[in-house]
């Protein structure tokens, strides 16, 4: 029963934005993508929200944003990676795959909820968006899309209808990787737009890193005295 705005849950959110240049592809090296243009207003974001936790043993990630726009159609990638968040010098960001992770597709049209796609897990850049499922169920991906407007309290707007995502991606379904002592580190959120909704895709607009990651399992040691 919980929500985006109930205390002390963890949640991260960034307003920082930009577009990648047009010559990047999802698939490509990350250190080489930069930032030119502007984005169109169907793959814009207002605003983005992540937060995680673990549920029943499985490490669970909560990806949450707003559209600048309710009309077109809209690609959407959310890579997770195994290692702390990147940008560059201009503030372009550029993940850092080598220690691993995941990435969603996402697509919509209109105000209509969202679609998965597809979901892949790659442990470096040579094998990015090749190891993939079509099978939501597979991937442990859920999605949800307001369906009239909205009152958002963190940030004291008003959303149309369609205009709010919500994903819950559940990592340890997809990866078989569960909630550990010591526990992982922190990994990082990437949420960007795309054309098409596969990993050969054009960059277009983005939100700044977002980091998360699962409670330990660790308890303290019984100790008599």
């Amino acid at each position: 029963a919980d929500d985006w705005n109930t205390p002390n849950i963890g949640v991260q959110s960034t307003t920082q934005g930009g577009t990648y240049s047009t010559s990047g592809k999802d698939d490509g090296d990350p250190s080489t993508w930069s930032s030119s243009g502007s984005t169109p207003d169907k793959t814009d974001f207002a605003q983005a929200y992540a937060t995680s936790r673990v549920v029943n043993g499985h490490f669970f990630v909560y990806v949450a944003w707003e559209r600048t726009s309710t009309t077109g159609t809209q690609g959407y990638a959310i890579e997770i990676d195994n290692s702390g968040s990147n940008v560059a010098a201009d503030g372009t960001p550029q993940p850092k795959r080598g220690q691993g992770g995941n990435v969603f597709y996402i697509s919509s049209q209109g105000s209509s909820a969202p679609a998965f796609d597809s979901a892949c897990t790659f442990t470096s850049q040579s094998n990015y968006g090749t190891t993939c499922t079509s099978s939501s169920l597979s991937a442990g991906v859920t999605m949800a899309i307001n369906t009239a407007s909205i009152s958002d309290p963190l940030n004291n707007t008003t959303q149309p209808a369609g205009g709010f995502f919500e994903v819950a991606l559940d990592i340890t379904t997809l990866t078989g990787i569960a909630p550990s002592c010591p526990g992982p580190s922190a990994a990082s959120v990437y949420l960007r737009s795309i054309t098409g909704q596969t990993s050969n895709g054009n960059l277009k607009g983005y939100m700044a890193p977002l980091s998360v990651a699962p409670n330990s399992t660790c308890v303290s040691p019984p100790i008599d005295t």
